[in-house]
């Protein structure tokens, strides 16, 4: 009996070990009672955050995933960064419109659904050009033209495709490739931001375009798309048959494609599933 409850107690030790090194690959948000909810966080119809929760007692016929609005909730982490909830002050800080951030000298602020903030302290922008020289100074991104590096000398150096291959700005660094273009409107070419680095690399582009609305105004709008970077190849993944493309590009770890196919991950978690490939591979 003895050897028997030994093997019960090996084998739960196991299962709970594993159950809690498998939550570094889910987001998850603390409730004002100090609960803790493990998930994916994804958009819902209106657009902001809600919380997936897979059902631990899920059976067929059953709810798979619970969703949950981020209400009476202290913190968020999301993709590995903490969002604690609190109203900005609007002294000093800045507002970029275009990635939600906000910014002064000192921090780099982010937002999620409006009133969670994700607060770090601004890394010193750079500039790497073709020759892999690295320039450090202050990043300006002008209404007009394009971004350009004041180095210490107050020297402008402009941050161009034939110079720059990647820069610093915000934070985020971002990295100059040729690319699958998103449409024939597109260019083949763009600086992509690096979301995730490793033995596979995730980036982001923000594909700009003008919309016309009604009374035939033009409406400026942003699409976000996600490119991988595995074995030199850069890869990118749309909305439809992205199950298909990471299934191939992962296809030597079956346990996390069926997490895919079974949609505890979706396409808006692709930072977990990198994330989870690069640690357990």
């Amino acid at each position: 009996m003895k050897k028997i409850n030994k093997i019960i107690f090996i084998i739960f030790l196991s299962y709970s070990i594993n159950s809690h090194s498998q939550k570094k690959y889910l987001d998850y948000i603390t409730t004002e009672k100090n609960d803790t909810i493990f998930g994916t966080l994804r958009n819902d119809i209106i657009g902001g955050k809600v919380l997936f929760e897979k059902n631990p007692k899920f059976k067929r016929g059953s709810v798979k995933y619970y969703s949950r609005k981020l209400k009476r909730v202290k913190d968020i982490r999301f993709n590995d960064d903490i969002y604690i909830y609190k109203k900005l002050s609007d002294d000093g800080i800045y507002e970029n419109p275009k990635e939600n951030i906000y910014y002064d000298t000192l921090n780099v602020i982010k937002t999620l659904n409006t009133n969670f903030f994700n607060i770090k302290s601004r890394l010193i922008d750079y500039v790497v050009t073709i020759n892999n020289d690295t320039i450090y100074g202050i990043i300006k991104n002008p209404t007009f033209g394009k971004n350009y590096l004041i180095n210490k000398n107050n020297v402008k150096i402009k941050i161009e495709k034939d110079t720059i291959k990647e820069y610093r700005y915000l934070n985020n660094v971002y990295q100059y490739f040729e690319k699958e273009n998103i449409n024939v409107f597109d260019s083949r070419k763009a600086y992509l931001k690096l979301l995730l680095n490793g033995k596979v690399k995730l980036f982001e582009y923000e594909y700009h375009f003008v919309q016309t609305g009604q009374n035939n105004v033009q409406i400026n709008q942003v699409d976000y798309y996600y490119y991988i970077l595995k074995d030199n190849e850069l890869i990118l993944l749309r909305n439809i048959g992205y199950k298909n493309k990471l299934s191939d590009l992962f296809s030597d770890m079956n346990h996390l494609i069926s997490k895919i196919n079974d949609d505890e991950y979706t396409l808006e978690n692709i930072y977990l599933i990198v994330k989870y490939y690069n640690e357990e591979k």
